[in-house]
């Protein structure tokens, strides 16, 4: 039983770490703004290079520095994020395979009809959490 609720546990402390350490270390609304406006521009400029208009190609490419710009502080913001997030991945994986063992048939998956390692279990706990967590949790830009 431990072999199934320890990572669960474990993914969860890590996607609350991820949420505190996204709140102290980044402008929230600053991010998901440029986030937004970095989307707009490159939906813009594909619907125009789909149709041709290069009057609308000349118009955005004058905002393509301020764009590139806002690119540059959205991958720094994550980066800020990505790299504590990770050290601490590592450390609970690392705890999560000393207390669970590495149990070939910790959990049985029914979408592929088998059993998984513990291994695997981990790992898919930290990303089914962070997935549904994060619609829950993270702000949207409006």
């Amino acid at each position: 039983m431990k072999e199934l609720l320890i990572p669960i546990v474990f993914a969860l402390i890590l996607q609350a770490a991820t949420y505190i350490i996204r709140l102290k270390l980044i402008d929230i609304h600053k991010f998901l703004r440029y986030q937004a406006e970095v989307s707009k521009w490159d939906r813009e400029r594909f619907n125009a290079l789909m149709k041709g208009d290069k009057k609308l190609l000349e118009k955005l490419e004058k905002r393509r520095k301020i764009i590139d710009q806002m690119r540059v502080y959205i991958l720094r913001e994550n980066m800020k994020v990505f790299i504590p997030t990770t050290i601490l991945a590592l450390i609970l994986w690392e705890l999560a395979l000393k207390i669970v063992g590495d149990v070939e048939k910790a959990a049985f998956i029914p979408i592929i009809g088998k059993f998984i390692s513990a291994k695997w279990w981990i790992i898919f706990c930290f990303f089914a959490i962070s997935i549904i967590t994060q619609k829950f949790i993270m702000p949207s830009p409006e």
